[in-house]
């Protein structure tokens, strides 16, 4: 199914813990979607881990994605910590989507991400690229902290250097034009990518 057109529901999640999960063989291994009029502030997504390392269970295109869970310094802000992340398969075919092992889209005011081990993210298509976290939300970013996390073998078919094609290569931190808010604090992440 198409995973950029999954229907937001109806009423506001606040305060959600998914922790100590073991989560495999899935499009998304968490999926945290809120919206405008239905955040999901104060979540914690925190010591779960995502894929085994095996082909047929790693989750295939994200292993979270994130997004409202907050908008600004009013409303709790969410949590991604102690993970341990794996993504997409090296096959011949890969994806129709890009891979990541975390994805923020709109709206996660004061986000902090650390402590998570994201690795083995891979990407087989020749239109798309891995990467260990991708910003693809442009709106109300800001206060982000991206820290102690340790993010290594992004690989990718269709490697690009163009700078121009960011999204066909990869990435350890890609941020998507017009994503990254206000105080975007990236510190202390070790990144090791194929």
């Amino acid at each position: 199914y198409d995973v950029n057109s999954l229907i937001v529901g109806g009423y506001s999640s606040k305060n959600n813990r998914f922790e100590n999960n073991f989560i495999t063989q899935c499009t998304n291994g968490i999926w945290a979607a809120g919206n405008a009029s239905y955040p999901n502030t104060g979540i914690k997504i925190i010591n779960n881990k995502l894929g085994d390392g095996t082909v047929s269970s790693n989750t295939s295109i994200r292993g979270i994605f994130i997004s409202y869970s907050a908008e600004n310094a009013s409303q709790t802000q969410g949590e991604i910590s102690g993970n341990e992340i794996q993504a997409g398969a090296p096959g011949t075919s890969g994806f129709n989507s890009l891979v990541a092992g975390i994805e923020v889209g709109n709206s996660n005011y004061g986000l902090q991400i650390f402590k998570n081990s994201i690795h083995d993210i891979n990407q087989a298509s020749t239109t798309n690229g891995a990467f260990g976290i991708y910003f693809s939300g442009t709106s109300n970013n800001g206060e982000i902290s991206i820290y102690n996390n340790i993010i290594r073998s992004i690989t990718v078919t269709n490697s690009n250097n163009l700078f121009s094609s960011p999204t066909l290569s990869n990435h350890g931190i890609l941020i998507a034009a017009g994503a990254t808010g206000t105080n975007l604090r990236i510190d202390y992440n070790t990144i090791a990518i194929n």
